[in-house]
């Protein structure tokens, strides 16, 4: 039967939807097993949702590997020149006047209200001269010998060029001494009359004793001076002229005078290399100041409290503080002060030492009711127990240009046995100039000159009076008898021989006739020992010199109780003078002469009272009087190098 009425799409409506869901169920397929619909972004690549997790497992492990690679590959570094940017600035700031960026009131007209012509661009040389640093003054110098501590070898081995290859190590040193002006140097850069250098130069850099330099000539023998030389510093000294260079720029400047203004102590008044056994070293002014008076038992004691106070504070803050003005770092290398770290274990022991010593002198100084110099009064009228440092050895905290006199001294190790000596000096401060020569008169030589160099060096002083170097070995003729009344005919000569031991001099006295030799032994005080610093260590040796240790640890020996001299010279013969000679008190004498043949087969004629009145007689006759000559010092706790000398290491030798 047909159906009427209703059209195809009705009739076939179930058979068209069920094609229509076949048709979708097949392209389902199709898009799942064809191609890749689902895709998940992994960084810079789309995976399928299953590879997600390999993916990031792989990133993962590349990062870690990267954290651990010990040599990664750094990405090149683009190098800046911070003079020529410095320079460049400077030519910009000179080329036009500065003007603000927006007015801030109604303006002034300054030289109109002053009459002053304020129309120049920057200073002409009219404005600006060349520092000319004063002269130090006339200097002293004064030598002496000691024994170098061992276990400084160890620390500081450049010391071995400077003593024998066996111990004892001992050696001779000059200490040559000056005083310098800071308010001079004031008055030189702001002179009440005439050019001089404007604050606007050095407000920024500051101003500093960076130097203090010495040179000597040598007596030769036909009595002239030889051509200057630069003396020989120790080795670890801090010198701030090393730090810098003409190639530098203002950064490196700053930095070495911010350091040098904190180190002032060290810089200026270096410590003599650690010794321990020889004379107490003392200033050639001091030596001098001894030599002529006598110092009270109270002057004394607060003299070595005033030393000890004052080499405390240099040992406990050698590197000073950081100066505000400077910045926290700089592109070319760090500005901050290079703090040499904590103390090493040999100053730790110094600075122990140093606290018992200065505790000793104060109760020393209460028992004599003498008032303590280096204690300062607090509030109400307390003392207060930390130590204050005489203005003398605070250099560096008082600002230089305010002080009168600045003590300078230095060491000279280049030095002969038994020559003699003299020695000029000069100062060294940082020049305001360097690095100003685009706002300096470009016509002038001078100025533009110096604005190439870091330093300002001043004039030589004059010569200081000679010193004498005392030989490692002399003989020396006290008495002679020509007509041999006390020898049964014979002539006979006294010779009195010595050898530096230990510090100090070792003498004999010889009874010699005509061919014998200048040779014999010398008596050792006990109490002196070798210490081999391979196998013993400083602790170790201090407590057996302290006698704390019993037995002797080992490496440790005693010296030998006598030592042999061979001067190479022989007594030729004792002859009295036909011509009369008349002394210091106008009396009639006959002269006597000893002739020997010295060791390279030359004659030498000796006279008795010639030898025994001789400045060499009497520096090697006090020393072997000397009443400590057999008290060694506590090793391992003096500085072997200046606490400060990282401060001003070249940039060629920083790590």
């Amino acid at each position: 039967m047909k159906v009427k009425g209703i059209n195809p799409i009705e009739q076939h409506i179930e058979k068209i939807v069920l094609g229509l869901v076949l048709l979708a169920l097949l392209a389902v397929l199709a898009l799942q097993f064809l191609t890749q619909p689902n895709q998940v972004q992994a960084g810079t690549r789309a995976v399928p949702p299953q590879d997600v997790f390999v993916v990031l497992q792989r990133q993962a492990e590349s990062i870690d590997s990267q954290i651990k690679d010990t040599a990664p590959a750094l990405p090149p570094v683009q190098e800046t020149d911070l003079v020529q940017r410095y320079d460049r600035a400077f030519e910009g700031a000179a080329s036009g006047p500065v003007r603000l960026a927006a007015p801030l009131g109604r303006p002034l007209n300054i030289a109109a209200a002053t009459g002053a012509d304020i129309g120049s661009a920057g200073p002409s040389s009219d404005e600006v001269a060349v520092l000319r640093v004063p002269r130090t003054s006339k200097p002293m110098a004064g030598s002496q010998w000691g024994t170098l501590d061992p276990f400084a070898l160890i620390e500081v081995p450049e010391y071995a060029r400077f003593v024998p290859e066996a111990q004892p190590y001992d050696f001779p040193s000059v200490t040559i001494e000056a005083t310098f002006s800071g308010t001079a140097l004031r008055e030189v850069l702001s002179p009440a009359e005439g050019a001089g250098v404007p604050r606007r130069f050095w407000q920024g850099t500051g101003i500093a004793l960076l130097g203090f330099e010495a040179e000597r000539q040598r007596r030769l023998p036909d009595g002239s001076w030889s051509d200057p030389e630069p003396i020989t510093l120790p080795p670890g000294s801090a010198r701030p002229t090393r730090a810098v260079t003409p190639e530098d720029g203002l950064p490196e400047l700053t930095e070495v005078v911010s350091n040098a203004n904190a180190a002032a102590p060290d810089v200026q008044r270096p410590l003599l290399p650690p010794i321990i056994a020889g004379p107490e070293w003392l200033p050639p002014s001091e030596r001098v100041a001894d030599a002529r008076t006598q110092l009270s038992r109270a002057d004394r004691i607060r003299r070595d409290l005033e030393r000890a106070v004052a080499e405390l504070e240099r040992l406990e803050s050698p590197g000073g503080a950081r100066d505000p003005r400077q910045p926290a770092d700089r592109e070319r290398r760090p500005t901050v002060t290079r703090d040499p770290g904590a103390p090493t274990p040999a100053n730790q022991r110094r600075i122990e030492q140093l606290r018992r010593q200065i505790e000793d002198y104060r109760n020393e100084l209460r028992e004599l009711g003498e008032p303590d110099p280096t204690q300062q009064t607090g509030v109400a009228g307390r003392s207060d127990d930390r130590p204050t440092i005489r203005p003398s050895a605070q250099a560096g905290q008082i600002a230089l240009l305010e002080q009168e006199t600045v003590q300078l001294w230095t060491h000279d190790l280049g030095i002969e046995p038994g020559a003699t000596y003299r020695y000029r000096t000069r100062a060294v401060v940082n020049n305001p100039l360097f690095r100003k020569g685009p706002v300096l008169d470009q016509g002038d030589s001078d100025l533009q000159a110096a604005s190439s160099q870091p330093f300002s060096r001043g004039a030589w002083s004059d010569w200081s009076e000679p010193v004498v170097v005392g030989a490692r070995e002399y003989y020396f003729i006290a008495a002679a008898d020509a007509e041999g009344a006390l020898s049964s005919g014979r002539s006979t000569a006294t010779v009195e021989v010595f050898r530096m031991y230990y510090g100090h001099y070792r003498k004999a006295s010889l009874t010699l006739s005509p061919g014998d030799p200048v040779e014999g032994t010398l008596r050792v005080p006990e109490n002196l020992y070798l210490m081999d610093t391979r196998v013993l260590e400083a602790r170790e040796a201090a407590e057996a010199l302290a006698g704390e240790g019993g037995s002797l640890p080992a490496g440790m020996t005693r010296s030998p109780s006598r030592l042999p001299v061979r001067l190479g010279a022989v007594l030729l013969d004792v002859a009295a003078r036909p011509v009369p000679v008349t002394d210091e008190l106008g009396r009639t004498i006959t002269q006597t002469e000893v002739i020997l043949r010295g060791p390279d087969g030359g004659i030498i004629v000796r006279i008795p009272r010639r030898d025994t009145a001789s400045p060499s007689y009497t520096q090697a006759n006090a020393s072997a009087n000397a009443p400590t000559r057999n008290i060694l010092r506590e090793p391992g706790v003096q500085p072997a190098r200046s606490p400060s000398a990282d401060l001003f290491r070249p940039r060629a030798e920083e790590p």
